[in-house]
């Protein structure tokens, strides 16, 4: 039963109560008929005292509201006000569910092509703008924030106007499309200029990211996909030709990137192997460089490039997420890529739920990164989900996009804990100035955790997610990577194992030492013990002789 329905339903409850208790107290005739409000009115006032943030304070209120609504009925008995109040708790029932804390990873905005090494994921060109589409796809999901988190209704609790180090934290990769993206996003979250400088930002060496970019330092992920593009799936891909089309995927993919000067000597990059960066090029020139007036000029590839028609962007499109969600799925790589991620994000979630009013923990935490984050994040979520690949994770996520985890406070009677629900924006792929960033629910699909609107308790999802396989070292070990993250943590293994090994030979040292005093011990006892028996013995025959002299010696004398 949903919305409106279930008020109704209410209502039809209400109307019996209102008869029988009135009639009870003979406050009226019962021939004649109830005069019952509207259910308009207080549908609308249920819907506002059932907010979110109502407290307790407020029940008196909804009850001035609910009285004002029924103004013109029949009831002048105190009875009547007390049903009336009955209604009040009923209707405006407040929910003790508040949200604490927001995590939004998101998409950097649009910027100039890459070019990437289809089969190393850790080779590429950097851009070192935004378009100022990019920009502005920030600043708006940064708007939505604001309004939704800061300045509405429904804000976090006791998030403060002015930032500081205890409400918002900027983690970024040291990249400047991701640090301009998050500039972007910062400056809409906090409009005053002078504000942003006081957002803590955090990035780490490109080397050393494993938390936002460990699959660029992931070699096991490569490999695995190789495996993959020997697999009949992919093979079948290749050779597919839908229904109308003439050309296979891979001849469709080989014809439209022979369309750049650069591709068209290369075999390795007009192929279905790079699918992603012709379908990354032609976005760019479909969109006519997202705002940039020199896209041309400062991206030499991309001229004399015609678009091309809308099927056929289509087509590229859909073969382009269907190569990058298969290259960043757990179940083709099976390696939790995002672990560090996850694993911070839950940290930071656990540190808000349990610090409460005493010592409080970020409320906002944005995370600058790229699509394949999100992807490999979506991956160690649903990881053994058969529908891994449903939405949100079957397509690329679109510049700007972003998943948002939300930390819901319960403090029902009948509550299991703080509550995690998730959130979805698809970002943007082509270039819509109108557009505005609307959020959709969603689950992680696996077992209690099925349902969006719903959420997931704190405690499910930390069981689920196994933080403790999500560490460095499983991260260093899955991947294989000579990372300098892995370097640092074998030194720092091989060391504790060191110090282990040297504290057990200590301790076997201690055990020999102690077992060869022992023995010593005892053999200086045994013949300490010898020497005071073999003593003892000879003080007994000196005795028994000395007598002897001594009477041999007066028989001498007396005789």
């Amino acid at each position: 039963m949903h919305g409106a329905q279930a008020h109704e339903q209410r209502l039809a409850h209400t109307s019996s109560l209102f008869h029988l208790l009135a009639t009870s107290q003979g406050a009226i005739n019962p021939a004649l008929p109830l005069k019952v409000p509207h259910p308009a009115p207080l549908l609308k006032h249920s819907l506002i005292c059932t907010h979110t943030h109502v407290s307790h304070r407020l029940l008196a209120l909804c009850f001035m509201r609910l009285t004002a609504s029924a103004g013109h009925t029949m009831f002048p008995s105190l009875s009547i006000s007390l049903v009336l109040l009955l209604l009040a708790l009923l209707f405006c029932r407040p929910t003790s569910s508040e949200v604490i804390q927001v995590q939004i990873i998101h998409r950097h905005g649009a910027r100039p092509p890459l070019r990437k090494n289809p089969t190393n994921t850790s080779d590429e060109t950097r851009p070192i703008s935004l378009y100022p589409d990019g920009v502005a796809q920030l600043q708006e999901l940064g708007t939505y924030v604001r309004k939704t988190y800061i300045n509405s209704a429904s804000s976090i609790v006791d998030i403060a106007e002015t930032p500081t180090g205890r409400d918002i934290i900027a983690r970024t990769s040291n990249l400047y499309r991701t640090i301009l993206s998050s500039r972007a996003f910062l400056d809409a979250v906090y409009p005053d200029e002078k504000l942003v400088p006081l957002v803590p930002l955090v990035f780490e060496e490109e080397r050393n990211d494993w938390i936002l970019r460990g699959y660029s330092l992931c070699p096991a992920l490569d490999e695995r996909f190789a495996e993959f593009r020997d697999s009949e799936e992919f093979k079948n891909k290749q050779k597919e030709k839908p229904e109308g089309q003439s050309e296979t995927n891979d001849d469709f993919v080989i014809r439209i990137a022979k369309n750049f000067d650069d591709y068209k000597d290369d075999d390795a990059k007009a192929s279905f192997f790079n699918v992603w960066a012709v379908y990354d090029r032609y976005l760019i020139i479909h969109n006519d460089g997202y705002g940039e007036e020199k896209w041309k000029e400062d991206s030499p590839e991309l001229q004399g490039v015609d678009k091309l028609s809308d099927e056929e962007l289509t087509r590229l499109r859909d073969l382009a997420d269907w190569h990058e969600t298969r290259k960043y799925d757990f179940g083709v790589h099976n390696i939790h890529i995002a672990g560090g991620l996850l694993r911070t994000i839950m940290g930071q979630a656990r540190r808000m739920q349990k610090s409460g009013d005493k010592k409080p923990n970020h409320r906002i935490v944005e995370y600058s990164a790229h699509y394949p984050t999100l992807l490999t994040l979506l991956g160690s979520l649903r990881e053994k989900n058969s529908d891994r690949n449903e939405f949100p994770a079957d397509k690329i996520p679109g510049f700007g996009a972003a998943i948002i985890f939300e930390l819901h406070s319960d403090d029902s009677d009948d509550s299991k804990g703080p509550v995690m629900k998730l959130k979805w924006w698809e970002g943007y792929s082509e270039r819509n100035e109108d557009a505005d960033v609307e959020f959709t629910p969603f689950a992680i699909g696996r077992q209690p955790c099925t349902e969006a609107d719903e959420g997931c308790t704190f405690a499910d999802m930390e069981r689920l997610v196994a933080l403790d396989d999500l560490g460095e070292k499983s991260f260093c070990e899955d991947c294989a990577s000579s990372a300098n993250v892995c370097k640092v943590s074998r030194t720092q293994e091989t060391s504790e194992e060191s110090e282990d090994a040297q504290a057990q030979c200590a301790t076997g040292t201690k055990v020999a030492s102690g077992v060869i005093g022992a023995v010593v011990g005892l053999i200086v006892g045994v013949l300490f013990a010898l020497f005071y028996i073999t003593l003892r013995a000879r003080r007994k025959r000196n005795q028994m002789v000395i007598p002897e002299r001594e009477f041999a010696a007066e028989g001498d004398f007396l005789g």
